[in-house]
C-alpha cells in the first residue's frame, strides 16, 4: 500500500534543518581501526505522529479510513525531523565517536577496548529513547564497511567495490538511457577520478540535443581509460588538522579540474574535482580558465578551505591576475569571492605519488604555455611621445596597453621606452616564453648584437633591456615591417593625438585650398563633406539638426560651464501646471504698507486684476490692505484656514523658488537676496509642461535671448535681419492673445486630467447647512502641556454656510461665527 501525500506536503511549510554534510562525515568515520554500523528498525516509524495532526495523515481504503500514529514515509520534513532527533539522542557522542545520518549510524574507535566503551554508550542512549535497530542491518566490530556509498577502512576512504564493478562489468552503451546511467554511475565516483571531465567528454558530447548519437572509437577509449582507472582507484584520506593543504589545478579545452592533497606529516590524496566547461566558458582564455578551476574547486571543497590554509600550486599567474585592479566584471567577484579564504600562491613543482602524478602530467599535457607575442612600438615628435604595447598569449588572451610620456624624447628613446614597458608587463604577468616584434631595426639590432651601441643615453636603455631579458626563460626579438605592427603603432600616437582645435585647424586648411584650387585628396575631400564656412566661423552639418559650430576647447569650455553653471544651470524646467507670470521680491520684513506698495508695482505695470487670492496672514487681511483694494474694485478673496491648496498659484511658485534657491546657494543661505533675481529670471523663461510655453512668452509674445548667446554668438545673431526681427515681433504679438488661449485650454485640460485621477482615489464628503461637526485642531491651537496626549480635534461646531468646493463657514453653537473658512479636510461630523 502506498499513500500519495503530495497535497500535504505541498500544505507544509518547508523544515529548514540542514542535514549534515556527506564529505564531512565520510572523512569524519574515516581512517579508524574498529567500525560498528548499525541501522535505526523501520526508520521514520520510529517518531510518534504529534495527536493533532494525525488527522492530516488519514487515507480512504474501502473497509474503512485510517491515519498514521507514527511517522510516515513520503513527508516532505520526515528527514530533517529524523535528523533533529538522532542529533538530540547523540549530541555527547557525535564527532566524538560516531557518526550519524538520518536513520544510518556508524561508530568508530581506533581500538577494541575503546570500541566497546564506545558501545555500551551508544547502547545506553539507545535503551534510554527507545530507539530499536534492525539486527540484520547491523555489523559490529569490523575493519572496514560501506557508509553512504564509500567503503571506509583503516586506510582511509575506497571507492564502493560494487560501484567500480558495476562499472567494470558494463557493456558498451547502444541507447541514451544506458549513456545516462553511464555517467550517473561515474559521477558517484567522482572523487576517485581524477579529471573525469576530461576523461568523459565524448561521452557527453554524445549526450547533447541537436547531436546524432554515436558511440565511436573517442567514446570507447573514453570509456576504457575510466575502467583503467577504476581497476586500482585511489585510496583518499580525510585531512590532519593544523597541517596545510596542497590545491593543483588543470584545464583543457572542455573542461577544468582541481586535486586537493595533504603532503605533510605524510602524502594523502584528499579529492579530485572536475568540471566540464559550458557554452561560452569554452572560449575564457587560458588564464580565465585556470581561475574559473580555482573557484570550482574552492565552491565544492568549501569546508576544506574554511578549516586549513590552502596553498595553490600552479605556473600560471593567477594570483596577479586576481589582485590586479582593472579586471573584467566576472573576475572581480570571483576574486572577491575567492579572498576570504587567506591563499597562498606557490610555483607546481615536483609532485608525489602515482595518481597524482598522472594527474600533474596530464595538466602540463593540456596547459603547457606556448610562446607569447609581444609588439610594441614608441613615436615622438613635438606634440609629445608615446609608446604603445600589445601583448597575445593563449586562445587569442590580448593586453593592449598605450602609455603617455611627460618628458622629452628622441624617437629611439621613445622605442626603448616601450620595450622596457612592455617587457615589465610581461614579466608581471609570469610569462617565461616570449617573442618580441619591433619595427626599429636600430633597436632591433642593438639587442641582437649585430649593432653596436654609441650613444650614451641609448647605452642606458640597452643594459635596463638586458637585466629584464634574464627574467624570462626564452626571449627573441625581431624586426617586422611597420605594417605587421600597425596595431601598437597606433596606441604609440593615440596618447599624443591631436586635439579639436588643431582638428579644426586643419579642416580650415582643407576647405580654404579646396576653395583656391588645390588637389585634395579622396579621403580629405570626403572628411570635410559635411563643414561650412559662414562668417569667419566653422560649422558641422548634422543630420537631423541645424548647422552646429564648431568650437575650441576654450569655447566649449565656456558654453558648458554657462549652461550647467550659469543663469540656468540648475535646469529647474519640469513637468508642472504653473503657467502665471510669476513676480517676487525680497523683503527684510512682510509689512501691510509693503504688500500694498508690491501689489500696486504690479497693477502699474499689468493692470487691475478682477480678483487676488491670499492666504490668512494678518499683513493680507489688514484693515488698510482690505480699503486699498476695495477703493480699487479688486475683489479680494482668502484661502481657507491650514488649506493652502486653495492659494496653490503661490504656495507652488513659493516652492518652485525655494527649490533653486536651495541648489545655488548651497550652505550660504544668507545670500538668496543676491541670487533671486536671476532664479526668477530662469523660472520666467523656462517651459512649462502644463501649457508648453514659458511665462515671458506668454507675456510680451516673444522668447528671450539666452545669455550664453550673447558670450558666445549662433548663427541666427550672425545672419539676423533687425528690420525683420521688428516685423517678426510685432506679428508675435498679434497672435499673443490665441497663444493665450492656447495655453488657457491645455491648463484646464491638464486640470481636469489630474482632477479626475485624484478623484477616483478620493471618496466625496459634504456637509449641509445646520450639520454638526468636529473641526481639526491645528498645532497652534493645541495645548503644549498635552504634548502627544492634546486632542486632535476640537467642537463640536455649526455648518452656517456651503461656499462650494469644499469651503464652508462655521459658527459655534450659541450662534456665534467662527473667522475665516474651513475646508472639508479639516472637517468630519459630529455624532452625539
Amino acid at each position: 500500500m502506498c499513500v500519495d501525500f503530495t497535497d500535504l506536503n505541498k500544505a507544509c511549510p518547508k523544515d529548514n534543518y540542514p542535514l549534515p554534510s556527506i564529505d564531512r562525515l565520510v572523512d569524519g568515520a574515516s581512517g579508524h581501526m574498529v567500525l560498528s554500523f548499525l541501522d535505526a528498525y523501520s526508520g521514520y516509524n520510529q517518531i510518534p505522529m504529534y495527536a493533532p495532526d494525525r488527522d492530516n495523515t488519514a487515507f480512504i481504503t474501502e473497509q474503512a479510513n485510517y491515519c498514521y500514529k507514527v511517522m510516515p514515509f513520503g513527508l516532505k520534513n520526515a528527514g530533517a525531523t529524523y535528523q533533529r532527533l538522532m542529533d538530540k539522542i547523540f549530541h555527547n557522542q557525535i564527532g566524538r565517536c560516531m557518526e550519524v545520518y538520518v536513520d544510518i549510524m556508524v561508530v568508530r574507535s581506533c581500538s577494541h577496548q575503546q570500541h566497546l566503551r564506545d558501545l555500551t554508550e551508544v547502547f545506553q542512549q539507545l535503551k534510554r529513547y527507545g530507539l530499536r535497530l534492525n539486527p540484520s542491518k547491523c555489523t559490529f566490530g569490523v575493519s572496514a564497511g560501506k557508509f553512504l556509498g564509500f567503503m571506509l577502512t583503516s586506510r582511509g576512504i575506497e571507492a564502493n567495490p560494487e560501484k567500480c564493478r558495476a562499472i567494470l562489468e558494463m557493456r558498451t552503451p547502444t541507447k541514451l538511457k544506458e549513456v545516462q546511467c553511464l555517467v550517473g554511475r561515474l559521477t558517484a565516483l567522482s572523487r576517485f577520478i581524477p579529471r573525469l571531465s576530461e576523461h568523459i567528454k565524448p561521452i557527453l558530447n554524445n549526450m547533447k540535443k541537436n547531436v546524432p548519437r554515436h558511440w565511436d572509437d573517442h567514446c570507447e577509449a573514453a570509456f576504457s581509460a575510466v575502467k583503467n582507472i577504476l581497476t586500482n582507484p585511489p585510496i583518499m584520506s580525510r585531512s590532519e588538522e593544523g597541517f596545510d593543504l596542497q590545491l593543483y589545478l588543470s584545464t583543457s579545452g572542455h573542461s577544468v579540474s582541481a586535486a586537493l592533497i595533504q603532503e605533510t606529516p605524510v602524502f594523502k590524496l584528499i579529492y579530485f574535482v572536475s568540471r566540464t566547461l559550458q557554452g561560452a566558458e569554452e572560449r575564457y582564455s587560458q588564464v580565465e580558465k585556470v581561475a574559473l578551476a580555482f573557484l570550482t574547486a574552492a565552491r565544492r571543497l568549501r569546508p576544506y578551505f574554511q578549516s586549513h590554509q590552502v596553498v595553490v600550486r600552479t605556473n600560471h599567474p593567477v594570483a596577479r591576475i586576481l589582485r590586479k585592479p582593472d579586471l573584467i566584471r566576472r573576475m572581480v567577484s570571483w576574486s572577491i569571492e575567492l579572498s576570504e579564504f587567506g591563499l597562498r600562491f606557490e610555483p607546481q613543482g615536483s609532485v608525489k605519488g602515482q595518481h597524482l602524478a598522472d594527474f600533474a602530467a596530464e595538466l602540463l599535457t593540456a596547459t603547457e604555455p606556448s610562446v607569447w607575442n609581444l609588439n610594441v612600438d614608441g613615436s615622438s615628435d613635438k606634440r609629445g611621445a608615446g609608446a604603445g604595447i600589445v601583448l597575445e598569449g593563449l586562445n587569442g588572451l590580448l593586453v593592449e596597453q598605450a602609455i603617455s610620456f611627460t618628458f622629452q624624447l628622441s624617437n629611439n628613446q621613445a622605442e626603448y621606452e616601450a620595450l622596457i614597458s612592455g617587457l615589465l608587463l610581461a614579466a608581471e604577468l609570469d610569462i617565461q616564453h616570449l617573442e618580441c616584434r619591433m619595427d626599429s631595426q636600430l633597436v632591433v639590432g642593438h639587442i641582437n648584437g649585430t649593432f653596436q651601441v654609441k650613444d650614451n643615453h641609448l647605452l642606458r636603455y640597452y643594459h635596463k633591456v638586458s637585466d629584464l631579458i634574464k627574467a624570462f626563460n626564452t626571449f627573441r626579438i625581431i624586426h617586422v615591417p611597420r605594417e605587421q605592427n600597425s596595431r601598437a603603432d597606433l596606441l604609440s600616437k593615440l596618447t599624443h593625438s591631436r586635439g579639436n582645435s588643431q582638428l579644426t585647424s586643419d579642416i580650415i586648411q582643407l576647405i580654404i585650398q579646396q576653395e583656391q584650387g588645390a588637389r585634395v585628396s579622396a579621403a580629405d575631400s570626403k572628411r570635410i563633406a559635411r563643414f561650412t564656412f559662414i562668417g569667419d566661423d566653422l560649422y558641422r552639418r548634422g543630420y537631423t539638426t541645424p548647422l552646429l559650430k564648431c568650437l575650441s576647447s576654450e569655447e566649449a569650455k565656456y558654453v558648458m560651464q554657462e549652461l550647467h553653471h550659469g543663469i540656468c544651470g540648475s535646469h529647474s524646467g519640469k513637468r508642472t501646471l504653473r503657467a502665471k507670470i510669476l513676480r517676487a521680491e525680497a523683503l527684510a520684513t512682510i509689512s501691510a504698507r509693503k504688500v500694498q506698495s508690491f501689489i500696486w508695482h504690479l497693477i502699474c505695470r499689468f493692470g487691475i486684476p478682477q480678483k487676488i487670492i491670499t492666504d490668512n496672514g494678518r499683513q493680507f487681511i489688514d484693515r488698510t490692505v482690505e480699503d486699498f483694494l476695495k477703493g480699487l474694485g479688486i475683489k479680494h478673496v482668502t484661502s481657507s484656514v491650514e488649506h493652502p491648496q486653495t492659494n496653490g498659484q503661490a504656495e507652488a511658485t513659493n516652492k518652485a523658488i525655494i527649490s533653486e534657491l536651495k541648489k545655488r546657494l548651497g550652505q550660504a543661505k544668507g545670500l538668496w537676496v543676491e541670487e533671486l533675481p536671476e532664479v526668477l529670471w530662469a523660472y520666467r523663461c523656462t517651459p512649462h509642461g502644463s501649457i508648453g510655453e514659458t511665462p515671458f512668452n506668454l507675456t510680451y509674445g516673444t522668447d528671450a535671448m539666452l545669455p550664453v548667446e550673447i558670450g558666445e554668438p549662433s548663427l541666427r545673431r550672425h545672419i539676423q535681419d533687425m528690420t525683420l526681427n521688428e516685423e517678426q515681433l510685432r506679428m508675435n504679438l498679434d497672435t499673443l492673445h490665441e497663444r493665450r488661449e492656447i495655453a488657457l485650454i491645455k491648463n484646464e485640460a491638464q486640470k481636469r486630467l489630474i482632477t479626475r485621477r485624484y478623484n477616483t482615489k478620493v471618496r466625496p464628503r459634504h456637509f449641509t447647512e445646520g450639520d454638526l461637526v468636529w473641526r481639526k485642531r491645528g498645532d497652534a491651537r493645541k495645548n503644549k502641556s498635552h504634548g502627544k496626549l492634546a486632542d486632535n480635534w476640537e467642537g463640536p461646531f455649526r455648518i452656517s454656510k456651503d461656499l462650494k468646493n469644499g469651503a464652508y463657514q462655521l459658527e459655534y453653537l450659541d450662534g456665534k461665527m467662527v473667522p475665516n473658512t474651513w475646508n472639508v479636510t479639516h472637517l468630519k461630523f459630529y455624532y452625539s
